[in-house]
């Protein structure tokens, strides 16, 4: 039997579900969060999901994160994707994905989330030492580790957006992949997350999420990053950081501005489908 696809706007009904679950569970457990990336662009500009994204994104303190993540872990209702609890997951931030649902692809499968269904991210944010050779000891650590875990994936090692790519890589790659593997992702994904945690509980003056693709840019005072206010999103009341005006416009710029009709396509192309 043919399995039923999920439309663009039933998906995004289920990430706005899953969005309220955990944030119901938040409040439940005083657990401070934000809307972040283009949910946070989207909460401000639209009042909701940018119109052609098709992707829910929060992010919390490293604190707040790890209690959250002992909450989701065992969930009843979600299936929780994450570095400390999910073998071969080569992601530094979860996944909580419905399970009702599934989206086949290759790739998901490779990074060590097969079978994952529509699903919301959910990112830490870290404390950063703000003297700028411990800075970059820290990043180059946490760097090193994440690739050593990507080095010990049978099929990541050598991944590449084309097939010229995926070859020089693995002929490359291959002695690097063959002394991390023995180890395994696991190991070298606890140590990334063991680097990434190494400044919790200090004084460190600053944060940022360090599995962003936006790197320095998210590296702020970690004050902006510790206060909420309550702002609508597809008519709920939902968290962001107080301080959003000055993360945005360090991280996207003039964040207001449309981009280009060419440019404004759905961010990920995959098929979502109901669970026979």
């Amino acid at each position: 039997m043919k399995m039923k696809e999920i439309s663009l706007d039933e998906r995004k009904e289920i990430e706005l579900e899953i969005l309220l679950y955990v944030t119901r569970l938040c409040e439940k457990n005083r657990i401070e969060y934000s809307l972040c990336g283009g949910s946070l662009i989207g909460a401000i500009r639209h009042g909701g999901f940018i119109p052609w994204d098709d992707d829910i994104d929060i992010f919390l303190t490293r604190e707040n994160y790890k209690k959250l993540i002992d909450l989701l872990k065992d969930d009843l209702h979600y299936k929780l994707y994450a570095p400390e609890t999910t073998e071969n997951y080569l992601y530094g931030f979860c996944k909580l994905m419905d399970k009702r649902t599934v989206i086949y692809s290759e790739y998901d499968e490779e990074i060590g989330t097969p079978e994952l269904g529509v699903f919301i991210d959910i990112y830490p944010v870290d404390l950063i030492p703000e003297n700028k050779k411990e800075q970059r000891s820290f990043l180059r650590k946490l760097d090193f580790y994440l690739h050593c875990a990507y080095a010990a994936s049978n099929t990541m090692y050598a991944y590449g957006n084309t097939k010229l790519k995926h070859w020089i890589k693995k002929i490359v790659l291959f002695p690097k992949h063959l002394i991390c593997r023995r180890k395994g992702t696991r190991y070298w994904m606890k140590k990334t997350e063991k680097i990434a945690s190494e400044y919790l509980g200090t004084n460190a003056k600053l944060r940022g999420s360090v599995y962003s693709r936006y790197g320095s840019k998210e590296i702020l005072p970690r004050k902006i990053y510790e206060n909420t206010i309550e702002v609508s999103f597809e008519g709920y009341k939902i968290k962001i950081i107080k301080q959003y005006d000055k993360f945005l416009k360090r991280v996207y710029g003039d964040y207001m501005k449309l981009p280009p009709k060419e440019k404004q396509v759905l961010p990920h192309e995959y098929d979502a489908f109901w669970r026979e």
